[in-house]
């Protein structure tokens, strides 16, 4: 009986460990639309962008479907630390981001660094064969990004 009940602990704690990753990559993903809609709402060039979410929401629904079995990754600290410092740089980036709304390179730098942190979860959680799966779904999301206006 003992064991049932250690053996149910992990799991369900295990349970919330993912479901805070979700939590914690929707917020992110939402943020990242939250800067970019007035770029997507203003410039008619961009106004697809507003599909872009809702697609990619869609590609990886299509592409959970047939997820191949998770493996073990296999630096599994060193994507930790990636993804820390990524994090860690999102607070300074957002700080700069809201004194220049305007500035296109830090939208890109913003959503380099989702489409980073969203890559470094999936591979912790599935391994190499996830990351190759999911790693168009995540990637797509970049066609919405406003190019920096000397190039465009």
């Amino acid at each position: 009986m003992n064991t049932a009940i250690l053996s149910a602990g992990p799991a369900i704690s295990d349970r919330r460990d993912r479901w805070f990753a979700i939590v914690v990559l929707g917020l992110l993903w939402i943020e990242l639309a939250s800067r970019l809609r007035f770029e997507w709402t203003i410039n008619p060039q961009y106004g697809y962008g507003w599909t872009v979410p809702f697609l990619t929401g869609f590609l990886f629904w299509r592409r959970w479907q047939t997820a191949p079995v998770a493996t073990e990754p296999w630096c599994r600290f060193t994507i930790m630390g990636v993804t820390i410092a990524a994090a860690a740089l999102l607070a300074p980036l957002r700080l700069i981001q809201e004194a220049n709304p305007d500035w296109r390179l830090l939208s890109w730098a913003m959503a380099l660094l989702v489409v980073a942190i969203s890559s470094a979860l999936v591979y912790l959680a599935g391994g190499p064969a996830w990351l190759r799966h999911f790693a168009f779904p995540i990637a797509s999301s970049l066609v919405a990004v406003p190019w920096p206006t000397q190039f465009e």
